[in-house]
């Protein structure tokens, strides 16, 4: 099995998801914005506010080129999928899961985490405008749409596992 990217927008549950279901399978579960924080020795908003957000996008390309080929989970950020190299990488070297939430509920999420360079000082409908420009992204590069609403996180972990094989 090769690596499973976990993708969605920013509140989709990637990072609790991915957690879980690498103790699940037993696998490494490895975070890009973690990664990219580590290689740069700057939080993801410092980068964001010193170098902007394409060297963000960037770094998210040379973190996807160094992966290993062993099987584990990669949590990305919720804009990787908006550089084709980016899409490409994932669909090529795993399987893409795009964690699909409704956009009320991820606002409900995104209100209470003030770490979201992108969505802070934003209004609902400017987040709600992102949200939907990066829908046909996520859509076109997943291998699976996993719906994240109202389900707990055992149910998400069990329905990507079956839906895998990998029970």
């Amino acid at each position: 099995m090769q690596t499973i990217f976990l993708t969605g927008f920013m509140g989709a549950g990637k990072t609790t998801i991915g957690q879980y279901l690498a103790e699940h399978l037993q696998w490494p579960v490895y975070d890009t914005d973690q990664l990219i924080e580590q290689q740069t020795g700057q939080q993801i908003k410092e980068i964001f506010s010193l170098y902007g957000e394409e060297r963000f996008r960037e770094l998210e390309t040379e973190t996807l080129l160094k992966k290993n080929n062993q099987p584990c989970i990669v949590t990305t950020g919720g804009g990787i999928i908006l550089k084709p190299i980016n899409r490409e990488l994932m669909k090529s070297t795993g399987t893409v899961i795009f964690l699909r939430a409704d956009f009320d509920i991820i606002w409900e999420r995104l209100l209470q985490d003030d770490n979201r360079p992108l969505v802070k000082n934003k209004s609902k409908e400017e987040v709600e405008i992102l949200y939907n420009s990066r829908l046909p992204l996520y859509m076109e590069s997943a291998t699976h749409i996993v719906d994240t609403s109202n389900k707990s996180i055992d149910e998400i972990v069990q329905q990507i596992a079956h839906r895998l094989r990998l029970n």
